[in-house]
């Protein structure tokens, strides 16, 4: 198994919530997985992201701007018994210009199999932009039936 990898990105976002009129971003970076078993895995990426938005800034109005940011994230999946699925995606990045420009992403999600087709599922998202002073919590749950044909 190759444990080391490099990654590349291209994201588009707009959020009403966090006051992102567009929020563009691009870059590449490498990545480690420390450990890839059947009931769990575990690796960190980090790399250098170019990103350009237009913010609506609580103080001084728009903000149009582009920064360069380190992108760290870990990434996680752990199952137990294929019944329990806990999993997550989370990031954290900072401007290479201040630090008290950051921005963090936590993804993560819980699944308990009832049985070969049904699931009970949570996922909780956390997103925070330090630069509008604007932060995020998402909780969704739901049910999951999965047919193959």
């Amino acid at each position: 198994m190759q444990k080391l990898y490099y990654w590349g990105l291209v994201n588009f976002d707009e959020s009403y919530s966090l006051k992102i009129n567009y929020w563009f971003q691009s870059g590449v970076g490498v990545g480690y997985t420390f450990v890839k078993k059947p009931n769990f895995d575990f690796e960190v990426s980090d790399g250098f992201v170019f990103e350009t938005s237009d913010l609506t800034d609580p103080v001084i109005g728009r903000d149009v701007y582009q920064t360069v940011r380190n992108s760290l994230r870990v990434k996680y999946r752990w199952s137990y018994n294929s019944t329990f699925i806990l999993e997550g995606t989370n990031f954290y990045q900072p401007s290479m210009l201040s630090l008290k420009d950051y921005i963090i992403r936590l993804n993560n999600k819980l699944s308990v199999k009832l049985n070969k087709w049904l699931a009970i599922n949570a996922t909780i998202t956390y997103n925070k932009i330090s630069r509008t002073n604007r932060e995020n919590l998402l909780l969704t749950y739901g049910l999951t039936i999965e047919n193959y044909f």
